[in-house]
């Protein structure tokens, strides 16, 4: 099995509600269709609420890099919807 990572973001307060939730269903539908085998822990799901895109400042984005820094060569699929 592979490990995944999945990182989703809205850049408004407003979309949080509807278009958040069907990012991460998609991308947990992607993981899990395929031969790749992906696992995606809940602990391993990232998501900025609110967050315009040209700011890399966005606070689960860095959580994100340093999840992946931590965990160096145990990640094996990034998927972002």
């Amino acid at each position: 099995m592979n490990n995944g990572i999945i990182y989703i973001r809205v850049s408004s307060k407003e979309q949080t509600r509807v278009e958040l939730p069907n990012q991460e269903r998609e991308c947990k539908a992607f993981a899990r269709k395929g031969e790749q085998g992906i696992i995606v822990p809940e602990a391993n799901i990232f998501r900025d609420e609110g967050e315009f895109a040209k700011f890399l400042d966005r606070p689960a984005l860095q959580r994100m890099l340093k999840f992946v820094q931590d965990n160096k060569g145990k990640i094996d699929f990034f998927i972002s919807g």
